[in-house]
């Protein structure tokens, strides 16, 4: 068994070195096995498939088309780096506005809904069972009520205590509220580490908001609370909200057989308007990506800077 169990713990560290990971993640699993190979070489088999063949096989790629024209002002760095990272080139006409705290994150939020007219497409890793999901839900389905196309995805690990019965209401109101990957009963021996952490919402295909909070009162709330985390996140309107769109019903029609699916449709809204002058590029991150784009991109992007690199070595 000790034989049986190096030779197993080598393979497992070689395939683990022959996948494209993050370095912390690699690190971290490479002390597990070397440290406790009983315990993390059956766990590394279990859970530690990068990609997950198999599932992420289902899920079509995530293709996002352009719905506005690049802007002729990008340097040629940025524009290089674009099209290194085979994703959309930036495209200008959008308007941004950054959203620095819990409390303006779920204003924002608040005043999208309301203001709605036609569709509201919200996907979160995490819906709370607290005053912050309460409150999203019940503007949710007021919306709804008032003839709102609502769509709800979560994923069934982050929002696995709110994803039946606490989103009745909204159902009863004739919103749609769709889960990725349930996990009670685990649907296959992958699915509880194939999640969906994209966190966006977009309104009437015109506005978009993107970031790091979660709909949970450790994220955003109507008032200040001492353990929220400190994240940032985005108001999005111009071209970019189509292609924002697009990877909404990228995942909301997965899996296949999802009965929700039958509601996905085109574009409503006039997203390829220009309505600001900043420049943005729309990069899908994830299984269903190939390579991983974000951090290959931000990488060139160091790699190719030269007017900053050489103001940090003046220093």
């Amino acid at each position: 068994m000790t034989v049986g169990g190096f030779v197993l713990a080598v393979f497992t560290i070689a395939k683990l070195m022959s996948e494209k990971r993050q370095p912390g993640n690699t690190i971290a699993w490479l002390l597990g096995i070397t440290l406790v190979p009983y315990v993390e070489v059956p766990l590394y088999l279990l859970f530690g498939g990068r990609k997950i063949q198999q599932l992420v096989a289902r899920k079509g790629r995530v293709a996002l088309h352009s719905f506005g024209s690049p802007s002729a002002s990008l340097e040629t760095c940025q524009l290089a780096a674009a099209r290194a990272i085979v994703a959309n080139e930036p495209v200008g006409g959008n308007k941004l506005q950054l959203i620095t705290n819990g409390e303006s994150a779920f204003a924002v939020m608040a005043d999208a809904i309301r203001s709605a007219q036609h569709t509201i497409n919200i996907t979160t890793f995490i819906l709370g069972r607290e005053e912050t999901g309460r409150a999203i839900i019940k503007l949710l389905a007021e919306r709804a009520r008032d003839g709102v196309k609502v769509r709800l995805f979560l994923d069934g690990l982050g929002s696995f205590l709110a994803r039946r019965g606490f989103c009745d209401p909204l159902r009863a109101a004739g919103g749609e509220v769709a889960t990725f990957m349930p996990v009670a009963p685990l649907s296959t021996r992958h699915s509880a580490n194939l999640r969906n952490h994209r966190k966006l919402a977009v309104f009437d295909d015109c506005s978009a908001i993107i970031g790091g909070h979660n709909l949970a009162r450790e994220y955003m709330g109507e008032s200040p609370w001492a353990k929220r985390f400190a994240d940032f996140g985005t108001l999005i309107t111009g071209p970019a909200v189509g292609m924002i769109s697009e990877v909404f019903f990228a995942d909301w029609s997965y899996p296949p057989d999802n009965p929700s699916n039958r509601s996905a449709s085109t574009l409503v809204g006039p997203a390829s308007l220009a309505t600001g002058s900043t420049e943005l590029q729309v990069t899908a991150s994830g299984p269903d990506v190939e390579g991983d784009p974000l951090y290959e991109g931000i990488v060139f992007l160091i790699q190719e800077a030269e007017h900053y690199h050489a103001l940090l070595h003046s220093r």
